[in-house]
């Protein structure tokens, strides 16, 4: 087994691949400016600005993302790579029947990276290109995450 650090290419012949799974949860959203709030003696008072606070109604804001990626070596100093995102995104509260969510196939990768010296230090360039062919879609609205 070969244990690799990214900047050195895939061995030609050989398949290199990883599998990446994130997970993430808020029930706080950042708000940019000032909030008005309802104080414990039932006032009116104000949520400074650049803070956090609770989204309104109990909301539960999560998600979800994993990366499948690959590399192919070509020759010992050129490989090709792919990637291939998955997301699941939801955001709920109290207020909503159905809340909204939303989830799929984000758009390809592909990438492409030279090992252009090995000594006196080592250089790799990566290139890459964003191939629209997912169905995900993240719509500005659909999930509150802040204001700034």
């Amino acid at each position: 087994m070969t244990v690799q650090a990214d900047a050195w290419t895939t061995p030609r012949g050989k398949l290199w691949a990883k599998a990446s799974w994130f997970r993430q949860s808020t029930d706080e959203w950042y708000t940019e400016g000032a909030q008005p709030i309802l104080l414990p003696d039932n006032t009116l008072g104000e949520r400074p600005a650049d803070s956090r606070q609770p989204y309104r109604f109990d909301g539960m804001y999560e998600s979800t993302a994993v990366f499948l990626e690959g590399y192919y070596g070509l020759t010992d100093a050129v490989d090709v790579g792919l990637q291939v995102p998955w997301f699941d995104q939801s955001f709920d509260d109290d207020t909503r029947i159905d809340p909204p969510s939303e989830s799929g196939f984000s758009d390809l990768r592909v990438y492409g990276r030279w090992r252009m010296f090995r000594r006196p230090f080592l250089l790799t360039l990566k290139t890459g290109v964003k191939i629209p062919t997912g169905e995900f879609k993240n719509e500005d609205g659909l999930i509150p995450v802040g204001e700034g």
